[in-house]
């Protein structure tokens, strides 16, 4: 069990791919919210993760629309500590600007 508490399955995540994070140009005209400078926890094959953990009563369906809360931090040190609960193999590593796709639902309370 990590120091926050109990082990964060890998089915509680979504991923962001690292060449679409670092490179979102060939999505068009979408909306994007920069992240700059920050370690992030990331999957060696899924990419940069975001707690988004599925419903309690359905399996099906996560908790926020959207990617959820990016797992990154500025400090380095941080980042790790606030990680140790992860059993699935990750890596934490540092990225000078990450571009998070925004959903309508991010920034419209009509959704």
């Amino acid at each position: 069990m990590g120091e926050f508490g109990a082990p964060r399955p890998i089915e509680d995540y979504v991923f962001l791919p690292e060449q679409d994070a670092v490179d979102p140009h060939h999505y068009g005209d979408d909306l994007y919210r920069p992240i700059v400078n920050s370690w992030w926890l990331t999957h060696q094959d899924k990419g940069l993760a975001f707690w988004n953990p599925v419903h309690p009563f359905d399996r099906l369906v996560r908790r926020v629309r959207g990617l959820g809360a990016p797992q990154c931090n500025t400090d380095k040190r941080i980042a790790e500590i606030l990680n140790d609960g992860i059993y699935w193999p990750h890596e934490i590593r540092f990225f000078k600007r990450v571009w998070v796709p925004v959903t309508w639902g991010d920034v419209n309370n009509d959704g």
